[in-house]
Formats: structure tokens, sequence, C-alpha cells
């Protein structure tokens, strides 16, 4: 439960703050370079770097936080 209310919030972050430095053209995307698809004027591309956030640093989390402690 508490990884869906992570990914919610970060998907609705990056969606409001890559859409609003989009919009304000501080950073461009060429067409050719994309999927094309689009959620508002993001490219579904920038959300893969959230998606790979909330896999890996679990996962690192669950491998750093069991060295060094005792089996029980």
């Amino acid at each position: 439960m508490p990884w869906l209310i992570a990914a919610a919030v970060m998907l609705a972050l990056t969606a409001i703050f890559d859409n609003a430095i989009i919009s304000s053209g501080l950073v461009a995307y060429d067409d050719e370079l994309i999927s094309g698809i689009r959620l508002g004027v993001a490219p579904v591309e920038d959300f893969a770097y959230t998606v790979a956030a909330l896999l890996i640093i679990p996962a690192l989390w669950h491998l750093w936080g069991t060295r060094g402690e005792a089996s029980p």
C-alpha cells in the first residue's frame, strides 16, 4: 500500500512539473526522438525515470538494509 501511495504522488508530481517545465520553454524535445505519446505536453518517456526510481530505490533500500544484520 505505501508503494502505491508513493507511486501516485510521484507520478502526479512528475506530470505537473514536467508539463510546467516544457510549457515554459525550459525544455524541448525533438519529435523524431520520442514516441509521440504525450500526457499533456510531456512525453510519456519522461515518466520512465519516475517508474525506475519507484522500483530501484526500494530494492536498494532492501538490499542495503539487510547488510550487517544478524539472521534470525
